[in-house]
């Protein structure tokens, strides 16, 4: 968080610099004038980045993923979280995600018996 804070940070400080010729598309990831930054950029960047902190390179895609199994697995409603990837449909999301699912199973297992236990 504090990467990103000081990243948007320095965000600010160049849309002020620049004034009108900045254009401002609410992005993290940019060039130096706002508009959207080259894929290729991006990826050799990452690679450095990567590379200096000797870990493993993933793909940018990964990173999406990482974060709506981070959500689905801490229990965000899964609407929400279709909402955040931009997927049209819930179904779509699920589709992608079903696995990473906290399984509750037991959970509605147990609520069914509980049911039943009250209606005798």
């Amino acid at each position: 968080m504090k990467a990103l804070k000081a990243h948007k940070e320095r965000q600010e400080t160049q849309r002020k610099r620049l004034r009108e010729q900045y254009q401002d598309q609410n992005l993290v990831i940019c060039t130096e004038i706002g508009t959207f930054q080259d894929p290729r950029n991006v990826l050799r960047v990452m690679k450095r980045i990567s590379e200096a902190a000797n870990v493993t390179p993933i793909r940018f895609h990964d990173i999406r993923h990482t974060h709506a199994s981070v959500l689905i697995s801490e229990g965000v409603d899964i609407v929400k979280v279709q909402t955040r990837l931009g997927h049209s449909k819930p179904s779509i999301t699920l589709e992608h995600y079903a696995h990473m699912m906290p399984n509750q199973d037991d959970e509605v297992a147990d609520i069914f018996h509980n049911a039943l236990q009250k209606s005798r």
